[in-house]
């Protein structure tokens, strides 16, 4: 194991000598990228845009049967619930 550590065939990845090399980089530079992300601070986060799904219970061709489902559902704790006419 030994020697497929020493030919970089093997790693615990626990040591980055063997990476750092590799790709330009050093302590010094790991340690200034590290002040840099520190300094920056958190972002704040994107503010989502809100979305509406809108829910139908269903279409009533007589108008008591429409307001009765309305009652149903404002029991039920839909307060915004309304009736649309087309």
């Amino acid at each position: 194991m030994r020697r497929m550590k020493q030919l970089i065939i093997a790693s615990n990845h626990g040591d980055p000598k063997n990476w750092f090399p590799k790709h330009g980089k050093g302590m010094d530079t790991f340690r200034a990228d590290v002040k840099k992300l520190l300094s920056e601070g958190e972002k704040p986060a994107e503010q989502e845009k809100k979305k509406y799904y809108r829910v139908q219970i269903g279409a009533y061709s007589v108008k008591a049967n429409a307001e009765a489902q309305l009652a149903k559902a404002k029991k039920a704790g839909f307060t915004d619930a309304f009736i649309k006419y087309d």
